[in-house]
């Protein structure tokens, strides 16, 4: 199995996910980079809420890079993320009328993202090819109730986005 990133094998863009939960601190954080065909930065973000828990951390990274996603006009997206319970969670939504999450507030508004004029596909990956996006969602955890948003790799990403892309060639 590869445990490094590569290309999608779907067309369009990648945006990895990733979301961060520190219980002792109340804090929940998310990240997340989204990459052309090639694996180029086009965008990273990161971001804090109080409250929480590891999941709902989970499926706001999934939302905010769905936003992202659809505010710069892709209309192809595959997104990536680690956590397979909110993969699951956001398909049985597309799919069941009336979804009974603790989530369903976050659920039903990725489900509306999706279903707009645009493909979207979701796969759940190992933790290791998620590098990128942990970094993120780890920083992203600590920023207080900011969002940050960067057009290129942020310095302390740069080297496990570096060993990403030359794992590539």
């Amino acid at each position: 199995e590869n445990t490094c990133w590569s290309p999608s094998d779907y067309p369009g863009i990648k945006v990895n996910i990733d979301g961060s939960w520190l219980e002792g601190k109340n804090r929940m954080g998310f990240g997340g980079v989204i990459r052309d065909s090639v694996g180029r930065w086009l965008d990273g973000f990161a971001s804090s809420e109080i409250g929480g828990d590891p999941l709902r951390a989970e499926l706001l990274a999934i939302k905010e890079g769905l936003s992202f996603c659809w505010n710069f006009g892709y209309k192809q997206v595959v997104c990536k993320a680690y956590c397979i319970d909110a993969i699951s969670a956001i398909e049985r939504a597309i799919w069941e009328r009336n979804l009974v999450h603790k989530h369903r507030d976050i659920i039903n508004n990725i489900k509306d993202l999706v279903e707009k004029d645009w493909r979207v596909a979701f796969i759940g990956i190992p933790r290791e090819i998620n590098q990128v996006a942990h970094v993120l969602a780890s920083w992203g955890v600590r920023l207080g109730t900011q969002h940050v948003t960067w057009r290129s790799p942020p310095n302390f990403v740069f080297q496990v986005y570096g060993e990403n892309l030359s794992s590539l060639y």
